[in-house]
């Protein structure tokens, strides 16, 4: 979930050389052009539920094939509060749950989500690579098949969603569509929305305003070099939840971020030691994946 940021430099006022360096420059020609930030969320959207950090599951639980309605109810079994669930648009502008990556990583076909219209995939098994820890393809053959974003939100009702668009440029229509799913369903309340792309992330916080709005990672690179450089103050933030990477966060950042009044969403965590140094910093929400997920006996 989340791609590397990278640290881009926009040209700004000649006088400001002289007070700050390169790469602060870099990260103010970026924030002095964002719009002015949104209604500040006081201070995590999902926090007076639980009144602690937020435990958030990628992928599902490790004991089933990842991105299936299967993982995400052990998941949610073994106690983490949400889930995080990376959409794509098939063919013909059905919004799916499937990471980044060819559809043979998981499943017995082929190629890109985006290529195949729903039918077609739903054709796909989704446990078919899947193996057991004795080794065994326990899941294959059994119909599962990879979950429509609507599929998970009739399963699961009323649970908190990160929901991260992996396609950085999908189509106006299709976006339109995930729209009108987040409406209809009534989950603006519940969902947090986030997007690769700036001009992505821009088109969903203007078509569901309601839903808390999190990082890109060019704004989460641009944030994080005034942080490091003391100057957080200068930020201006469109968005309600700074999501970066663990290796980005220090106690000097996630301070930073609070008193901009933004929530930190950190991960994944793929370790229980790189979840506890996280939790540490009093992050509001922590994505698991891997050995850092909670588990309990069955």
């Amino acid at each position: 979930m989340g791609g590397p940021v990278v640290f881009q430099r926009r040209p700004i006022l000649k006088w400001l050389a002289v007070l700050l360096s390169a790469p602060a420059l870099a990260a103010a020609g970026v924030l002095l052009l964002t719009p002015a930030a949104p209604p500040r969320v006081a201070p995590f959207p999902w926090q007076g539920t639980l009144g602690r950090p937020f435990l958030i599951a990628a992928g599902g639980a490790p004991s089933a094939p990842p991105y299936t309605l299967p993982a995400f109810r052990r998941a949610l079994a073994d106690g983490v509060q949400a889930l995080a669930l990376p959409l794509r648009f098939t063919a013909d502008g059905e919004p799916v749950v499937y990471p980044a990556g060819d559809l043979s990583a998981t499943t017995d076909g082929h190629g890109a989500v985006e290529a195949l219209p729903l039918a077609d995939l739903q054709t796909l098994d989704a446990g078919y690579r899947f193996a057991d820890p004795p080794g065994a393809f326990s899941f294959r053959g059994h119909g599962l098949q990879i979950p429509l974003f609507e599929e998970v939100l009739a399963a699961f009702p009323g649970t908190p969603m990160l929901v991260e668009l992996v396609d950085p440029s999908p189509a106006p229509a299709h976006l339109d569509r995930l729209a009108r799913i987040v409406k209809r369903w009534e989950v603006s309340g519940t969902i947090l929305l986030a997007a690769r792309s700036r001009e992505v992330a821009a088109t969903l916080r203007r078509l569901i305003p309601e839903a808390p709005a999190v990082s890109t990672p060019e704004e989460a690179a641009s944030f994080l070099t005034l942080a490091r450089l003391g100057l957080a103050a200068f930020a201006r933030p469109a968005y309600h939840l700074l999501w970066a990477a663990p290796e980005a966060l220090t106690a000097r950042v996630v301070g930073a971020a609070h008193r901009r009044r933004l929530a930190v969403l950190a991960g994944p965590a793929a370790s229980p030691e790189e979840a506890r140094r996280l939790l540490a910093l009093k992050v509001e929400g922590l994505i698991l994946t891997g050995r850092a997920m909670p588990r309990r006996p069955r």
